[in-house]
């Protein structure tokens, strides 16, 4: 491990303060998240599924890091699979492929953009391209 990986640099816990107001502030009611206390680097989050989706009511567990690079590298997003592969982009091993979290391939746009985006951006994006009628 490098010193950089130890320490995350000083500005690293204002920005995860500034995630933490941002999901606070505009959350929708179907996600929930969670704060470790001791651990500011971690969260857990329960996304509810939507009405009309194959996902509906269904809750649909995530642990999030955020790495000590970030924003220059999108949060870590493990999926709590209970065993099941339910969707084409959850899988069991609890990997998720999106591509804001740069774990699917997709355009520059949609990609981890560290000026733009933010943890509300990759909760809402799960719950809206992957738990939806017709995910990819």
């Amino acid at each position: 491990m490098t010193q950089a990986s130890l320490f995350p640099p000083k500005n690293w816990a204002k920005k995860i303060q500034k995630e933490w107001k941002i999901l606070e502030k505009d959350l929708p009611d179907t996600i929930y998240v969670r704060a470790y206390e001791s651990r500011m680097d971690l969260l857990r989050a329960v996304i509810i599924g939507a009405e009309g989706t194959p996902y509906h009511d269904g809750l649909f567990l995530f642990d999030v890091c955020f790495p000590s690079d970030y924003p220059n590298s999108p949060p870590l997003v493990y999926y709590h699979s209970g065993g099941l592969h339910i969707n084409p982009n959850l899988y069991d091993s609890g990997k998720g492929c999106l591509s804001l979290l740069n774990t699917w391939h997709g355009a520059k746009k949609e990609m981890w953009n560290p000026r733009k985006s933010t943890m509300l951006q990759v909760l809402v994006s799960i719950q809206g391209l992957i738990l939806n009628m017709k995910p990819l």
